[in-house]
């Protein structure tokens, strides 16, 4: 399942790969294309042009940031797993000085398997 997941997310990192790198393409085309005869009217689209591109790009590269995250979490909690090394939780509760007897605040189900040892 895990693994099934890393594939996924590894697919979709080469896909905004593909995806960032053919926006930059844009932007280095779009400022190719400046031959210093365009009209104030395409000079203002060309800017807002290449500001919608460069967010895109950042918003892009920050989402492969985000999905290496992950995937290095991922192969750490694989890791993990096969060592064996998945930590265990404590059930182990204290309650300052007064450490005795049974301490509950609201119940509404059975409550059982537990056993109360004196230290």
């Amino acid at each position: 399942m895990l693994s099934s997941r890393q594939a996924e997310v590894t697919s979709t990192i080469s896909a905004v790969d593909t995806e960032a790198d053919e926006a930059e393409r844009s932007w280095a085309l779009l400022h190719a294309s400046e031959d210093g005869q365009s009209s104030q009217q395409d000079e203002g689209d060309k800017e807002s042009a290449a500001r919608a591109i460069n967010e895109e790009v950042a918003m892009l590269r920050t989402s492969q940031q985000i999905m290496r995250s992950l995937i290095a979490s991922m192969q750490a909690k694989v890791a993990e797993c096969a060592t064996g090394s998945v930590s265990k939780v404590s059930t182990s509760i204290t309650f300052g000085d007064n450490n005795r007897g049974f301490q509950l605040g609201t119940q509404s189900g059975p409550i059982s398997g537990l056993s109360f040892v004196s230290n």
